[in-house]
């Protein structure tokens, strides 16, 4: 028996799972709960123009909301799970976001990062930090620090992922 901290990982959800664990994480995401907080913690960090990434992103729903903020903006989302990336793709580009890309990603593994050396303005994570053991969370904070612009903001937002509910404040 394997046991997992915290929540259950979605890297390998069959297609099936994987669109019902995106159409929640995007009901959690459309909550006036979810808005508030965006609008809180992350809407002032947004830079006039530049990079903003959004790691164990999902669906991306903080950098598509960054994009819908300030279209000057280029989006980029990372997760290791492929089906919901595509999701993401599928919404970016609903959206209208024409400067969003997305890559599969595990953030425990930095050589494999797959966006280059340009350096992020912002970079962004919701519900990622629960998936991770206490090294791999201190290794994944410092590999993002070095990622970052001069002023760039590294911010983490996370909420209880079991839940169906959102509360903020």
């Amino acid at each position: 028996m394997t046991l997992h901290r915290g929540p259950q990982p979605f890297r390998d959800l069959p297609p099936d799972e994987a669109a019902v664990a995106a159409e929640r994480l995007e009901w959690r995401a459309q909550a006036p709960a979810s808005q508030a907080m965006f609008d809180a913690l992350v809407a002032p960090l947004l830079p006039t123009a530049g990079r903003v990434l959004e790691v164990g992103a999902g669906t991306a729903p903080l950098v598509r909301k960054a994009l819908r903020a300030n279209p000057a903006l280029r989006g980029y989302a990372t997760d290791k799970s492929a089906a919901m990336l595509g999701t993401a793709v599928r919404l970016a580009t609903g959206e209208g976001h024409a400067t969003f890309e997305a890559a599969a990603w595990d953030v425990t593994d930095a050589a494999a990062f797959p966006f280059g050396r340009e350096p992020f303005d912002l970079i962004v994570s919701s519900v990622m930090m629960p998936y991770l053991t206490d090294d791999e969370s201190a290794a994944v904070v410092h590999d993002l620090a070095g990622r970052l612009a001069p002023g760039g903001w590294l911010g983490f937002v996370e909420q209880e992922a079991r839940t169906q509910t959102v509360h903020f404040p």
